[in-house]
Parts: C-alpha cells; sequence; structure tokens
C-alpha cells in the first residue's frame, strides 16, 4: 500500500459516490424534467434525501469506534491524560498521530482547541488509517 498523509488520506466509496450519488441526482432530474406527474417528483426526492442520512449513519458509527480506539490508545501512551475530553471530530484527526507524538497533539488540541483539519496538518508522523470510508 502506499503511504498516507494528509493529501492522500480520503477514501471514496465507489459504490456510493460514483454510481449511487449520480443515479439519485439523474433520477430527481428526469423526474422533474419528465415526469408524467408529481408522484414520480416526490419519490424521486424521498431517494434522495434518504441516500445521505444512511451514509452518515455508517459514520457516526466509525467515529464513535475511532473515539473509543483513541481514547484507549492515549490511555496506554499517556495515563495522565485519559480523561480528556475532546470532541468526536478531534479524536478522529488525532487517529493519524503516531503514538510518540500523540500526549503532546492531545495537550495542544485542548490548548488551542484545534479543528479537524488542524489536527490533521499538525501530523509529523502520519499513521494511516485504511479501514475508514
Amino acid at each position: 500500500m502506499r503511504p498516507q498523509d494528509y493529501r492522500t488520506h480520503r477514501r471514496w466509496d465507489p459504490a456510493y459516490h460514483y454510481f449511487v450519488t449520480p443515479v439519485v441526482m439523474a433520477n430527481l432530474g428526469l423526474a422533474l424534467w419528465a415526469g408524467p406527474g408529481w408522484w414520480s417528483v416526490v419519490m424521486a426526492a424521498v431517494l434522495g434525501v434518504m441516500t445521505r442520512p444512511l451514509r452518515n449513519y455508517n459514520i457516526y458509527v466509525q467515529d464513535r469506534l475511532i473515539r473509543l480506539e483513541e481514547r484507549l490508545r492515549l490511555a496506554e501512551l499517556a495515563p495522565e491524560l485519559k480523561d480528556t475530553e475532546l470532541e468526536v471530530l478531534q479524536w478522529t484527526g488525532l487517529r493519524f498521530a503516531s503514538g510518540e507524538e500523540l500526549p503532546e497533539l492531545v495537550r495542544r488540541t485542548v490548548a488551542e482547541k484545534l479543528t479537524l483539519d488542524q489536527i490533521k496538518r499538525s501530523v509529523r508522523d502520519w499513521r494511516a488509517d485504511w479501514w475508514r470510508v
């Protein structure tokens, strides 16, 4: 596998990003353009609205698991920081930090209230996450 860093860490789900989303958009456009009635427009809109939450539910579960994994990792690497309160998105950014830089990056995140993007840009020794989609 190729090395992962800030520029290359995003992953695309081909089934969702290249098939489902374009088909839903085309369906809505077709229903608006040539639909025989209001019901086809409503059903196309329902399909379009439904796809986003279904995708988000998976991301929410992944975020919760990442938060749990990172809390456990931090408790092992820096027990004095184990009760640190961070937002879920901060935890998801910290997952890319190596074990050596994680404790200091957590301290800095708390002190400076770093955002997800700021945390990911601060990581020097990138720890790849190939599972998140």
